[in-house]
């Protein structure tokens, strides 16, 4: 006979059940949830500033999650085909991971810029960016840059966005 599961060991069960569903179904393009994105996001950011050199300890610190969270996301992302990891535990992106991440990337920024132009402050800009990359559609946020580079003239959108065609 099994011992019953104390309420705090299902609770435990059932969020880590429901953030694993998070990272694996979703009605997203490439079918990554935000949670996956941002991983992707942290990784492509990681690698720039490390050139390329990324490891699940600097993705732990960069997002402020524990190691076992990185380790469980990282599992979920390598066997979706979005990122590898060699022997030596180096995460790179995948070119379908590559295209999610640097989707997701653009419209933090972007979204940031916005934001700091309607006078919202530079931490909570980016704060808000983090949260709405992962919602608005791509007709919307492909509008809301044409508005930006034609209405606002602000070039640095629009080089961003050819940063992100590289």
């Amino acid at each position: 006979m099994k011992p019953p599961m104390t309420k705090r060991l299902k609770t435990a069960v059932s969020s880590a059940l429901s953030w694993h569903n998070s990272m694996n179904s979703s009605d997203k393009k490439g079918g990554v949830h935000a949670s996956g994105e941002d991983y992707l996001e942290a990784i492509l950011m990681l690698s720039n500033k490390q050139y390329g050199d990324v490891r699940s300890i600097d993705v732990s610190r960069e997002l402020g999650v524990t190691k076992p969270s990185v380790s469980n996301a990282m599992k979920i992302l390598k066997n979706g085909g979005y990122i590898t990891i060699d022997d030596n535990g180096f995460i790179k992106l995948t070119p379908a991971g590559m295209e999610i991440a640097g989707s997701t990337y653009e419209k933090h920024r972007v979204l940031s810029i916005w934001l700091e132009n309607i006078g919202v402050d530079s931490a909570t800009a980016a704060e808000d960016a983090c949260k709405i990359e992962h919602v608005i559609s791509k007709e919307s946020f492909e509008k809301l840059k044409e508005h930006l580079i034609t209405v606002h003239g602000l070039s640095e959108v629009s080089r961003i966005s050819d940063e992100n065609k590289e």
